[in-house]
């Protein structure tokens, strides 16, 4: 994506603890991503949407899509959970590049 023109900042520390796995921003919008290797739970959910609430601010976006990506037991499609996306790993660029309309 970088190629492509995408901004992607990696480990970003919050101001108050904690970081953002992910920042990307590209033609397609701005995204939070937070990354488990594991299977996707209620908490990691609602810390890509705090992820995504922060990045708002911090980068100045309009809107920023928070995103929790998952290397075990990944949907099958993308799935939305309220104000997140759970993607699998292998997933996540074409998302990026095409997220659903909502």
């Amino acid at each position: 994506l970088r190629s492509e023109g995408w901004l992607i900042t990696d480990d970003v520390e919050k101001d108050r603890g904690g970081n953002v796995d992910h920042f990307v921003a590209g033609p397609t919008g701005a995204f939070a991503i937070e990354t488990k290797s594991g299977r996707h739970r209620a908490a990691d959910r609602n810390q890509a949407i705090a992820n995504a609430v922060w990045a708002k601010e911090k980068f100045g976006q309009r809107w920023v899509t928070a995103i929790l990506c998952v290397g075990t037991d990944p949907p099958e499609v993308p799935q939305r959970h309220g104000y997140a996306w759970v993607v699998g790993e292998n997933d996540l660029v074409s998302f990026l590049r095409h997220p659903p309309r909502l």
